[in-house]
């Protein structure tokens, strides 16, 4: 089986509301969710491979794509709103 058909695969094992969510948000977002739930006491014992896969193809897309790491930029929310006076 070929990487395109294995990650075909992984893409399609993951929930619906799962890729909604990653449409509007990164792998940091995704990390930082784990870190909250697992601070929680949630078991996130399931999420750590599906974040590492995701690394995988990030690092997959980029080299096909001929990208290096400065190309790829990535948004994120502050982590806190601090009101102006």
């Amino acid at each position: 089986m070929t990487q395109k058909h294995i990650n075909g695969r992984i893409l399609n094992s993951i929930p619906k509301p799962v890729k909604d969510w990653m449409k509007s948000h990164t792998i940091s977002d995704a990390k930082l969710l784990v870190r909250e739930l697992n601070e929680l006491g949630e078991d996130t014992a399931e999420l750590q491979p599906l974040i590492y896969q995701l690394e995988e193809m990030e690092d997959e897309a980029r080299e096909y794509l001929g990208l290096g790491e400065e190309d790829i930029v990535e948004f994120s929310e502050p982590e806190s709103v601090k009101a102006v006076a």
